[in-house]
């Protein structure tokens, strides 16, 4: 016989799969070191990605005033801001995405358990 409880407690399994799939349930396979690690690794590739396609739009919109020869400047002091703004930006951008992936991890983790819990009680009605 079908216990109404039962039921409830299986559809909520149901909506927090097809809700969390693809965050908490994903999270939930790694340590927290991995996940942070992962996520920090892959804002560091999309910061430099960004940042060099910055530098190639300025440079593209200076050029026609560079190839002219109205524009002077000194290599080193450009290279050296353009060295100085990436590694504040990639700073800025890392600790931001390390405080917000423990959160997440942390976040999901408290949802997993909860949804272990259920599934220990719908196991007891089994």
């Amino acid at each position: 016989m079908l216990r109404k409880e039962k039921i409830r407690i299986m559809t909520r399994l149901a909506a927090f799969e097809s809700q969390e799939e693809n965050s908490a349930l994903r999270t939930a396979r790694y340590y927290r070191v991995d996940f942070i690690r992962y996520e920090v690794l892959k804002t560091f590739f999309r910061v430099t990605v960004g940042y060099c396609i910055l530098i190639l739009m300025m440079v593209l919109y200076h050029l026609n005033e560079f190839i002219e020869g109205n524009l002077e400047f000194n290599y080193e002091q450009v290279s050296g801001q353009i060295l100085g703004g990436y590694f504040v930006l990639l700073t800025i951008y890392l600790c931001i995405s390390l405080i917000v992936c423990n959160i997440k991890y942390n976040g999901d983790r408290k949802k997993i358990r909860k949804y272990k819990r259920r599934l220990k009680i719908l196991r007891k009605y089994q």
